[in-house]
Parts: C-alpha cells; structure tokens; sequence
C-alpha cells in the first residue's frame, strides 16, 4: 500500500462514510458498496497537507488511503473496531497512534473525522447484516446516499479531480483553487503549502 491516505486503493473503495469492519482506513462521507474499507483522513490537504492527496472520500492509486486495508492497521483493526463500536475517540486515537506503520507526518483524525467514521461503521454493519440476511431492501436502504450525501460526492469529486489534474501539470496556484472550492473539507483545514505540493508531485511521479 502506498504511503498514502485512510480512506485501500481503487476509487471503488468505500469512502469515510462506509468503513468496513477489517481495517478501518479516510475521511469521507456517505455510503457505497460494501468492500473493504478507507478513510481519508490524516493529514490530507483537507486538512492542511501530509501523506493523504485528495481529501475525505474515495482515494486510490497514487492518490489513495494513508489507512489503506490491512496494510496499514493491522494488529490494531480489533482495536480500531472497538473503539468505532464504542463511539470512544480516545480510545481510537491511541489505536491510531500505536500503528507503526503509519507516515512519519501523518496526524491523528479529528473528532469530527472520527465521529463521520462511526457514522460509516454503523452503515456497514447494516450492510453486512442485510448480505447475511439476503434482505435486497435492507441493502438498497443502507447503500443509497440522500440527495445531499450524492452532492457531496460530485463536489469532493470535482475537487479531486481538479487538484490530480494541478499536480499532474505541477501547477500550485490551480491546487490551491481546486482545495478552496472544496465546502466539505473540515473546518480546521488549512491550504497546503507549497512544499507540501512538491511532495504530492514528487509521489505521484515514484
């Protein structure tokens, strides 16, 4: 897995919104299908740069989950699992925090992330339960976002979108436009500095 952020890799995977029960990983929102998890959260530059590309939701390749799978939890998947069962932050913080794997900038998901996160992981288990039950309703209820969870989705898209094309091109100025026009990041981001932009363009040319 790359050195990347929360949120496994593939745009298909779920985003902060769907956190699987074996490997929490990303700070999005909403619901998808049931796969395995991510979760872009820390150090994203929604929140002000670090490992994590493209923000809170879906993440792959290059541009995927810092927490991405197994790879990066672990041994503490039980443990991070506890603790989203639990609603307990805390106890998830020092879950995250004793992941050794983890970038060396990485920071730990805020509350706000992280009650997102337990959002997700309650959806999931509905998810999962109507698969064990073979309840087609119950998993069309659970897997279909609100009208404002899908408008969600296209920004943060849109977003990501613009700001791969910015590092792509290695054009700061069009990542920084990209970044503010993003209403969904978390109220505490700040915009990545330009170094944290060379890195991104560094990583994404490995």
């Amino acid at each position: 897995m790359n050195n990347k952020t929360l949120i496994a890799a593939g745009l298909g995977v779920l985003s902060l919104g769907t956190l699987g029960v074996v490997g929490i990983t990303s700070a999005a929102t909403a619901t998808d299908a049931p796969t395995s998890t991510t979760t872009q959260i820390s150090s994203n530059p929604m929140r002000g740069g670090g490992k994590g590309d493209f923000g809170p939701s879906m993440g792959g390749g290059k541009h995927g989950g810092e927490f991405g799978g197994r790879g990066m939890f672990g041994p503490q998947d039980d443990a991070t699992k506890a603790a989203l069962e639990a609603n307990d932050y805390n106890a998830f913080v020092k879950a995250w925090e004793s992941n050794t794997n983890k970038p060396s900038d990485a920071t730990a998901p805020t509350q706000e992330q992280f009650n997102k996160m337990v959002e997700g992981y309650k959806k999931q288990v509905v998810v999962e339960q109507a698969l064990k039950d073979n309840n087609y309703d119950a998993y069309v209820q659970a897997t279909t976002p609100t009208k404002e969870e899908f408008a969600q989705r296209v920004s943060e898209y849109t977003t990501r979108t613009a700001m791969k094309a910015a590092v792509d091109t290695k054009d700061y100025d069009a990542f920084v436009k990209a970044w503010e026009s993003n209403t969904n990041k978390p109220s505490d981001a700040t915009v990545p500095t330009q170094e944290q932009f060379n890195k991104m363009v560094a990583r994404s040319e490995q």
